[in-house]
This record gives C-alpha cells, sequence and structure tokens, in this order.
C-alpha cells in the first residue's frame, strides 16, 4: 500500500505538477454490492437498551486512496461508538471485521507486537495502519500542493469549490495523529485562493 516517493506529474508547459494525496475532486462513490459491506445495528446510546437503533453500512476496506481510508477510519469509529465498543478486545474485533485484505494484514502484523490487547495498543496500531496507507511526506506534498497548485476549476461552483477545499484542509489533521490544528493552512490563505 505505499505509495512512490514521486508526487510530481508533468504538465504540457514542462513545469511539473503536484499530484495531491486528496485531490479536489470528490472520488466518486463506489458500489455497495452484497458482499462488498456489512450491516451493523447499532443504538443511539449504546448504554441504553431501550434507546433506538439504526443500521450502519460500512464498506469493507482492502487498500485504496489515502481518502478512502480516511473514510474507513471515521467509519470504524462510528461503529465503536454505536456499537458501544469501550474495551480493547471489541475494539480490534470489530475493526478486524470491517477490514480486509492488505488492510486487515497491516493492522493484525502491528497488533502481534503487543501481548495484550488494551485501548492504548489500539490507538498505536491504528497509527501504524495510518502510516501505512498514507505515502511519504504526505503531508508536506498535500499542503505544497494546496498552497501553489490548487486553483477552482470552470466547471464547479465556487460554492462547491469553497466547501471542498476547505473540508480538504480539515483532513490534514488526520494524516498522521501526531498533527494539530497547526497544520491546516489558515482560513485567510485561503480566502486569497478562492478570491484567486
Amino acid at each position: 500500500m505505499k505509495s512512490s516517493t514521486n508526487h510530481y506529474s508533468p504538465t504540457t508547459n514542462g513545469r511539473p505538477q503536484i499530484v495531491p494525496i486528496v485531490p479536489l475532486q470528490r472520488p466518486e462513490k463506489k458500489d455497495m454490492t452484497k458482499g462488498n459491506y456489512v450491516t451493523l445495528k447499532c443504538r443511539t446510546r449504546p448504554g441504553n437498551r431501550e434507546s433506538a437503533t439504526y443500521d450502519l453500512p460500512i464498506p469493507y476496506f482492502k487498500s485504496g486512496t489515502p481518502e478512502e481510508f480516511l473514510k474507513c477510519k471515521r467509519n470504524v469509529e462510528k461503529a465503536i461508538s454505536g456499537q458501544g465498543a469501550t474495551d480493547g478486545p471489541s475494539k480490534y474485533t470489530l475493526t478486524r471485521r470491517l477490514l480486509d485484505g492488505n488492510a486487515l494484514t497491516a493492522f493484525n502484523l502491528k497488533a502481534e507486537e503487543f501481548e495484550t490487547e488494551t485501548n492504548p495498543n489500539f490507538l498505536e496500531v491504528i497509527e501504524d495502519l495510518t502510516r501505512h496507507a498514507f505515502p511519504i511526506k504526505a503531508l508536506q506534498t498535500q499542503k505544497r500542493f494546496m498552497r501553489c497548485f490548487l486553483m477552482k476549476p470552470r466547471d464547479m461552483k465556487k460554492r462547491e469549490y469553497v466547501s471542498r477545499v476547505f473540508e480538504t484542509n480539515a483532513t490534514l489533521t488526520f494524516f498522521i495523529s501526531f498533527c494539530n490544528a497547526f497544520f491546516q493552512i489558515s482560513v485567510p490563505v485561503f480566502l486569497s485562493i478562492s478570491s484567486a
């Protein structure tokens, strides 16, 4: 799942163009065919047996783009919350149920390094899986693309463009766990980008 460190692609004018980790165009929604997803029964208040239930369809994650991985990570968090999985072993079991292929192998290899399945160990395993899903220097590449090459396409509405730029900026904190709001690009910079 590791990508190459070459994040440049040639353009028609000869100037190298950075290939973003999370592109401006939203990815197409994947087809939820039988066998490609699992439906979990969740509760609005997991501790209360009388609370309302809802179905949460989650596609299996084998491999894919970093943006798809981040979506999978959010789905795992929703499933953990909705299922009321508070202890380490239940989080491990639930996550293994939602992963497949290369992602499951990477998860299991890191999990085997620990003797017990605890909450702190689970966070370390997820952090390692995030590193596995992202290419080297992903944060640096994405920020460089957003600062130097991000422009509104003519066929995209301004509202949609600004929404996607802010959404992409918000994902920067999830690239690796030690990122924080410092790594996001400031709002004034976005206003100047969107007005260009």
